[in-house]
């Protein structure tokens, strides 16, 4: 059986969490160590009804128990403590299920807004643009709203700088059916160009490499016999 370890003194803040976890962690280890000296059942001998099986009251307890442990897993720090003190999984469940229904209402429009503004000429790098447009691919999924590849495909070609007309035209002859496929193609493409721009910038135009110390001084050794013959 897992005993839960004694919270550290310094962390008072998680002390009622603690205590709100231990009859819990009590009871689904007891749940595990009922399950592990329980028999093997043989799946054809269990008979198929068209009803569920009635469970007894400690059955229900213990389902509840592993239901509950499951979602406070999931569950972050701050709706942790919020939650701490509602030990009913259906009561915990439908609690978020409704709280975070209410939070798609102000949250679909923020995305709405944030894919319509979303342009690719408004970043540095293509890295920085696709984080950027699959956060809000992200929001607008929790908002039952789906976004296709070929969407996002034509979100990223039609918002270049209109500088970048011919390099758009490009693009859009590959055909690309994947969205991924793009992003890659951009990548390496601003790779190149960042390999280009460091060797212009090394020296200016027209000249050339400096010789090394130790180069110009053998020239000038032979130059030097050579003068002397």
């Amino acid at each position: 059986m897992v005993v839960p370890t004694l919270p550290d003194a310094t962390l008072e803040d998680e002390d009622d969490n603690w205590l709100a976890n231990i009859d819990i962690d009590a009871v689904v280890s007891q749940v595990l160590q009922n399950q592990t000296l329980q028999p093997q059942v043989n799946a054809e001998e269990i008979p198929i009804t068209s009803q569920p099986p009635t469970l007894g009251e400690e059955e229900d307890s213990q389902q509840k128990a592993k239901a509950l442990i499951f979602l406070r897993r999931h569950l972050n720090h701050d709706l942790k403590n919020e939650y701490h003190t509602e030990k009913d999984p259906y009561i915990l469940w439908k609690s978020l299920k409704d709280r975070f229904d209410q939070q798609i209402s102000f949250v679909f429009p923020h995305a709405q807004y944030d894919w319509l503004n979303l342009r690719f000429q408004d970043y540095k790098s293509a890295i920085e643009y696709n984080l950027a447009l699959h956060k809000i691919v992200s929001q607008l999924k929790l908002c039952k709203q789906e976004v296709s590849d070929k969407d996002l495909i034509e979100k990223t070609l039609s918002t270049f700088h209109a500088s970048n007309l011919v390099l758009q035209q490009q693009y859009r002859a590959k055909n690309y059916t994947q969205h991924v496929e793009l992003i890659s193609a951009l990548l390496v493409a601003e790779k190149h160009n960042q390999l280009l721009m460091r060797n212009h910038n090394a020296r200016s135009v027209g000249s050339a490499p400096v010789l090394e110390a130790h180069h110009v001084a053998q020239s000038s050794n032979i130059r030097g016999n050579q003068g002397r013959g």
